[in-house]
């Protein structure tokens, strides 16, 4: 039975290249020519043949002749041309969706990076209305991390035909020690415009919008003659400053790669249930809190980031993003209040030499302006 299914099927596939003649029977006898699959219908001999036949049944105006290509052609593949279009169009989509990119996306929204994104976009190549990545994505992970070290991790990973970027800020664990008191005022670091007061301890002598300049006390220990306190307030200020950024443009430095795996574990007590795990030869652990009972039961969250060795050479746009990345990680290495923030950034000058690049900016900001500043004497 499959035999002659398969049969059936290739006869099929054997008549779409040849000839069909539907040849008078009281004719077919005079003509002394190889033909294939005959059979009768009404008073017509059907058979197919080659181009030799055709040449020799061509010559009879009584034998209707039926190319069977263009038959095929106008009969089917036209009047379905629209399906087979679109099918195609969806077969190409499908098969192509893990190779081109459709999508660059945060995982985390509010994380949204323009600077971040430009970066990546720009590593794509465009193919006609189609964007593609060449580049491996781990050598970009590499690029990303020494380019953007504002950011505790930065990450890469491709979803079919989506680019997700991770993100996680710089966590700065302040030591708690308990220290002896030692009374002082707050001094203004930088020419200023006060844009905040946050004071826990102390006397604040500024207002808001006030301009203040360098060495002007801002908040006083002295809160009568007799009382004297350390002083403890976060003052920010808007001003503008002048920085110099040298990169240099071959670079080699250990650190995270991008490449990350995260873990659920439980912990009681003081114990986690399950073992940490080696995931890569050089790793960084960070744990984070998910979930707490009284300090007995806890869920938290494992990230095993890889750590290597990294090489990485920087091109002229490279390292301006990176001297611009690293002004904001100057920012989120000492941040104390909500209220710090980057206005602007100014490209003054750059200069390219043989090993390195120099970059000079003004950068417009909001930031802590206080320092404390103990007494001379009581």
């Amino acid at each position: 039975m499959v035999k002659s299914m398969k049969l059936k099927l290739l006869n099929k596939v054997k008549k779409l290249f040849l000839y069909q003649f539907k040849i008078p029977k009281t004719i077919f006898s005079k003509y002394k020519v190889r033909v294939y699959f005959l059979c009768y219908i009404d008073d017509y001999i059907v058979c197919y043949g080659n181009k030799k036949a055709y040449k020799v049944f061509s010559l009879d105006e009584n034998i209707i002749i039926k190319n069977q290509f263009q038959y095929l052609f106008s009969n089917i593949i036209l009047k379905r041309m629209l399906m087979i279009i679109t099918f195609l169009i969806i077969s190409l989509i499908f098969f192509s969706s893990s190779y081109f990119i459709r999508e660059i996306k945060f995982k985390d929204n509010y994380l949204y990076d323009q600077r971040v994104y430009n970066f990546v976009y720009n590593k794509l190549n465009k193919k006609l209305w189609f964007y593609t990545l060449d580049i491996d994505i781990t050598d970009l992970n590499n690029n990303l991390r020494a380019t953007f070290p504002n950011y505790s991790y930065i990450g890469l990973t491709k979803d079919n035909s989506t680019l997700i970027i991770d993100l996680e800020l710089i966590n700065i664990k302040k030591e708690n020690d308990k220290v002896l008191e030692t009374p002082c005022d707050i001094v203004s670091k930088n020419d200023a415009v006060i844009v905040g007061i946050d004071c826990k301890k102390g006397r604040v002598l500024v207002n808001l919008n006030q301009y203040v300049k360098k060495g002007e006390v801002l908040v006083t220990g002295m809160l009568n003659d007799k009382i004297f306190v350390e002083s403890d307030a976060v003052i920010c200020g808007k001003y503008v400053e002048y920085k110099k950024i040298v990169v240099k443009k071959e670079q080699e430095t250990y650190g995270l790669t991008g490449n990350l795996s995260k873990k659920i574990n439980f912990k009681v007590g003081n114990n986690y249930l399950l073992k940490f795990e080696e995931k890569y030869k050089d790793q960084q652990l960070v744990i984070t809190k998910v979930v707490s009972l009284f300090k007995i039961f806890e869920i938290v969250n494992v990230n095993y980031y890889e750590e290597s060795k990294i090489n990485i050479s920087y091109n002229y746009e490279d390292a301006l993003t990176y001297a611009i990345s690293l002004i904001y990680y100057d920012l989120e290495l000492y941040r104390v209040s909500p209220l710090e923030k980057i206005i602007k950034i100014n490209l003054l000058t750059s200069i390219e030499k043989e090993e390195e690049f120099v970059f000079n900016f003004t950068v417009k900001q909001v930031k802590n302006i206080g320092y404390k500043s103990d007494y001379s004497s009581f």
